[in-house]
């Protein structure tokens, strides 16, 4: 079994595709398209710069073949124009993956992780469509809602089984061919090699990923002003004008950094937050930093959104700021109880036994 995989841009931010194939490429033939956009590019300084970086990777390498079993077999920087409107531009893209596409040797899986991969399934040669929808599409800033929602029913109709990373997402799609595919977590990864020094008190706070729109930016600020003994951490990319406003004395920002040296931050914090606004994307999405910070033995504090629901019992939920505030200033105990209790929740949700659901799904449908 061989697999063609329309993902975001490989390594660009971690993503459950992308943690999901670093295990299957362990056993199969993984080949991955990087990102084809889900609107189409503007004349401003944020799409000029990435059409440069597609054009780079595009001339300088092809096809990259990587070295390190977590890689893909094969990468494709696919050099197509997002989201077509003219009928002949989509079939120039579609000639040109094409002539980018590995020949077929195995059983060979679509893996579709975007609704834009749909333009080019007759082009793949597949045995097997799988739309996985790790995100609300039609919530997300940035895209072209009108098109997308076309596009994903068209992939909907298309896709022999259909992954959802939650509950909510899940219920949009025929049940009969949808199943729940949470998100995982690397437990090696992120089981720290020591406990927080401070269980009863907080005094450094962190969060990381992206600085979006899905973050409540006054709320921080409020938290911040009124909690000057705490030191609040923030590592991403500012992606909204809004981040630009964390500029308070006891607000530190930090750069973007790789998966791995993620645990190096959150080691050295009492507390990680998910201080998200309450929106149809929050609601529907399920932050693969959840259980990350759940293996990491930290308190943990969140807005209120139903895939923290889950985990009620290991972090606490607050709602508005005086409810944040208690909970920074009167933190629940984190008892060796308590932590061993989350390590053996998480026991059963590793991208292992993520892959290994997907393997037995695929496998139904290969062996009926």
């Amino acid at each position: 079994m061989e697999f063609l995989v329309f993902g975001e841009d490989w390594q660009r931010h971690p993503s459950s595709t992308q943690h999901l194939f670093a295990l299957f490429n362990q056993q199969h033939l993984v080949y991955w398209i990087n990102s084809i956009g889900l609107r189409q590019p503007s004349i401003s300084s944020q799409d000029i710069i990435r059409v440069v970086e597609k054009i780079k990777a595009f001339k300088s390498l092809q096809v990259t073949k990587h070295k390190q079993l977590a890689q893909p077999t094969k990468t494709i920087n696919p050099l197509v124009w997002p989201l077509p409107q003219n009928k002949l531009i989509k079939k120039i893209n579609q000639q040109l993956l094409k002539y980018q596409l590995p020949i077929k040797q195995e059983f060979r899986v679509i893996w579709c992780s975007l609704p834009s991969a749909v333009d080019y399934l007759d082009t793949c040669d597949g045995d097997i469509v799988v739309y996985y929808c790790g995100d609300d599409f039609l919530a997300l800033a940035g895209v072209d809602h009108r098109k997308v929602e076309i596009l994903e029913q068209q992939l909907v109709h298309r896709a022999d089984v259909i992954f959802a990373a939650s509950p909510p997402l899940q219920q949009k799609f025929p049940p009969e061919k949808t199943h729940l595919l949470p998100h995982g977590v690397d437990l090696d990864l992120f089981t720290p090699p020591a406990l927080p020094t401070n269980k009863d008190q907080i005094k450094t706070v962190g969060f990381y990923g992206s600085l979006n729109t899905w973050l409540d930016y006054d709320l921080i600020i409020r938290l911040a002003q009124q909690c000057p003994e705490i030191t609040f951490h923030f590592v991403g990319k500012k992606e909204c004008p809004a981040s630009h406003t964390l500029i308070q004395q006891n607000i530190q920002l930090h750069p973007p950094c790789s998966h791995p040296e993620l645990i190096s931050h959150l080691t050295h914090w009492d507390c990680a937050i998910m201080p998200f606004i309450n929106n149809r994307q929050i609601q529907h999405c399920n932050p693969l930093k959840l259980r990350e910070y759940l293996a990491s033995a930290r308190h943990i504090i969140c807005s209120d959104f139903p895939a923290a629901q889950q985990y009620s019992s290991h972090l606490t939920i607050a709602n508005n700021t005086q409810q944040w505030l208690n909970a920074l200033k009167n933190p629940i105990p984190i008892t060796e109880q308590k932590i061993t209790m989350r390590r053996q929740i998480l026991s059963t949700e590793s991208w292992q036994a993520r892959q290994q659901q997907v393997i037995a799904e695929l496998q139904s449908l290969i062996s009926p």
